[in-house]
């Protein structure tokens, strides 16, 4: 396979390129059917480029790869495909890649044979509760139920096993309501016991937003009266916040809690009851968001209807002033696997081509609706946008419990 010209660090930043993006490369996951709890929102609407054409996305790999993007592989869960799977993996390794993938730890065997046949840089599970743990089964409150309790018990009974082997290992957490008093514990025992695994933490996100003709733009845990149950209110704001100084003077101390101080702090003011920050004062898209189809959207789950329309692509990237990157190119790329015009890129070319993609993400209507009635804590968005002020990805900066 042939080499590529990856950008200078300099070059990126002189073209405003953020420094990670979230790949979600399928929505499928064979998990969602067994719980009520998990939601894959907006899920079968777009084709899925690996059920068509592998080759493209790991053309996209390679543009991630010239552009040094961190990259984090979602799903769905993207272990249920062995064949895309096992390709991804071979490719992100060849091609030098900082990654983490987001995975369900069911498909043990298959995760087992990756490891072995190529290794891999990092996974990220979840981890909502150690309760499937005996010693810890006196903790109060209860978990999401679900396939979360599948989840967790799972990432427990894995992690242990391939600690050794994977450089990067994460879980996502979920604070609600009623999982409270396990933050620090979950905290405490994948810093002690799990070795230094790192604890992603993200307030339950709940609601919808009703754009034009009352569609539901973003939905994300249809707040049911269960759900709704685990929601963070005014009247858990008291303790919320004694939980984000402890945690504080937790990673101050240097249990690895994968989101920077300033994200903490943030929380204790903008979650409980209702979400009050919003990406609405960002001058530039701090993250990218690809979907399945191979296209940016806005964030998390809304795709945004403006940016859809407009097809940005990561294609997108490798135009210059005398060239479009075509359709022909693709196919050369997929043979090949060779970046065609990257050496001809400049920085100027990169900067004027990202700028598209970054006016897009500002202008597009269905953010600036959720901006105007509504909020977010996301992590993904947050923390990659107060990482990037300090010059980090944000798999860079976890690793280093910045």
């Amino acid at each position: 396979m042939k080499q590529i010209r990856k950008f200078s660090k300099a070059e990126l930043e002189k073209a405003g390129i953020p420094k990670n993006v979230q790949m979600v490369v399928s929505k499928k996951c064979q998990l969602a059917t067994r719980g009520g709890y998990c939601n894959v929102p907006r899920g079968g609407e777009t084709l899925e480029l690996i059920e068509y054409d592998i080759g493209d996305v790991l053309s996209i790999i390679d543009i991630f790869s010239a552009l040094r993007l961190e990259i984090k592989v979602l799903g769905g869960n993207i272990s249920d495909n062995r064949p895309a799977f096992m390709a991804i993996i071979d490719r992100m390794n060849k091609r030098d890649v900082n990654y983490a993938i987001t995975d369900n730890a069911i498909n043990r065997a298959t995760i087992m044979e990756a490891i072995d046949r190529y290794g891999v840089k990092g996974f990220v599970f979840s981890l909502d509760s150690l309760k499937s743990q005996p010693k810890f089964g006196h903790l109060p409150g209860k978990d999401l139920g679900g396939c979360s309790t599948i989840k967790s018990k799972a990432a427990l009974e894995l992690i242990p096993e391939i600690r050794d082997s994977v450089d990067y290992l994460a879980v996502n957490t979920i604070i609600h309501a009623i999982n409270l008093e396990q933050i620090v514990p979950i905290v405490k025992y994948c810093t002690e016991e799990l070795a230094g695994t790192i604890v992603n933490l993200c307030p339950i996100i709940c609601g919808s937003l009703p754009g034009e003709h009352e569609k539901n733009l973003y939905i994300f845990r249809v707040p049911t009266e269960t759900v709704l149950s685990y929601v963070l209110q005014e009247k858990h704001k008291t303790r919320f916040a004694q939980l984000m100084d402890e945690l504080i003077e937790l990673k101050e101390s240097g249990c690895t809690i994968g989101v920077p101080v300033e994200y903490l702090e943030l929380l204790k003011e903008n979650t409980c009851g209702k979400f009050t920050w919003n990406c609405g004062d960002l001058k530039e898209c701090p993250i990218l968001r690809l979907f399945p189809d191979g296209t940016f959207g806005v964030c998390s789950d809304l795709v945004g209807s403006d940016m859809y329309r407009a097809g940005l692509t990561p294609f997108n990237l490798l135009s210059t002033n005398d060239h479009v990157y075509t359709e022909q190119d693709k196919q050369r790329n997929n043979k090949g696997g060779v970046i065609g015009f990257t050496a001809k890129l400049t920085a100027e070319d990169l900067a004027r081509n990202f700028a598209k993609i970054n006016e897009a993400w500002l202008a597009d209507r269905d953010r600036l609706l959720c901006c105007q009635k509504s909020g977010c804590v996301w992590s993904n968005i947050l923390i990659a946008w107060i990482y990037q002020q300090k010059g980090y990805g944000t798999l860079s900066a976890t690793k280093k419990n910045l």
